[in-house]
């Protein structure tokens, strides 16, 4: 979210401009969660290096990326996360790209 939305939000109220500008580290903080969650699986499956939860702070692609380097060290796929996100982004791109043609905003033309 932009500051000046953030901005715009606190002067409406001032409870509104904190949580909006907690946000992002609120989020961040629960990828980091989750991302040292999802280390302890290869682990516990036999892989002695996963990839570290530090790489989600960098973006979630990042990290499933290196995710599926170190598993693939130890035999295993790990692909399957990378597959689905790539999965759900081709999907929203086709979905987002359908909705604009219907609503006509592709169309440059008027």
């Amino acid at each position: 979210m932009s500051l000046f939305v953030t901005f715009g939000f606190s002067l409406a109220s001032p409870l509104a401009g904190v949580v909006f500008s907690g946000l992002p580290v609120v989020f961040a903080v629960a990828l980091f969660v989750l991302a040292a969650a999802d280390r302890d699986q290869p682990r516990g499956r036999g892989c002695l290096s996963a990839a570290s939860p530090f790489w989600i702070l960098l973006s979630p692609i990042g990290y499933l990326a290196v995710r599926w380097l170190t598993v693939r060290q130890y035999g295993g796929s790990g692909s399957s996360p990378l597959i689905a996100l790539a999965a759900q982004l081709v999907l929203l791109s086709a979905i987002f790209l359908v909705w604009s043609g219907l609503l006509g905003f592709g169309d440059i033309s008027n």
